[in-house]
Order: C-alpha cells, then structure tokens, then sequence
C-alpha cells in the first residue's frame, strides 16, 4: 500500500525539472504537480476592481498604456491589431520561394 502524503504530516515539497519528475513517477513516489501561469492584463484589471460589470478595452487600455502613449492608444486596440495598414506606393516587394 502506499502511503498517502497528505495525511502523513511531513510533506517533502521540491521544485524539480521534468525528468527528475518522471523518475520519481516511475518510481511509483506519490507526485503532485502545480502549474502557476500569469494573468491576462484584462484579468488582472477585473480581479483589482470593486466596481460590477467588465471593463471596456479603452479603459484597460487607459489603465495600462503608460499616459504619454494615450494619443496612440488606437494602435493598441485589437482592432488595429487585426488589420493590415493599406498599400502605398512606397511599399515593398517580397518574393517568396515556393
């Protein structure tokens, strides 16, 4: 029977790499694994907030955008992000190889 860690009082935490990890699996050890990964900036907005309701994008962006970039802010917005600027005569050709 393995014994269950949990209860057992004296926990072994460790910070190791994925190989080590799979041989302590392979070993039959008891393992446990906990992934942390950062917040989305809109997240991390929402979550600072007391006010209901989810903010606009131009209010993360206000938030975000450090203020001498505000007059920019368009440039920021996922619908510029989404689109390309149109063509003007000074555009360059790219050949590509097929």
């Amino acid at each position: 029977m393995v014994p269950n860690p949990v209860n057992s009082g004296d926990l072994d935490i460790k910070i190791i790499g994925a190989v080590p990890f799979m041989h302590l699996l392979q070993e039959g050890t008891p393992t446990f694994q906990l992934q942390v990964t950062p917040a989305l900036p809109e997240e991390y907005l929402r979550a600072g907030t007391t006010t209901p309701g989810i903010k606009t994008e131009e209010q993360i962006l206000s938030e975000v955008v450090p203020p001498e970039y505000h007059e920019f802010a368009d440039v920021f917005s996922k619908g510029s992000a989404k689109e390309l600027p149109p063509h003007c005569s000074y555009d360059h050709k790219i050949n590509l190889k097929e």
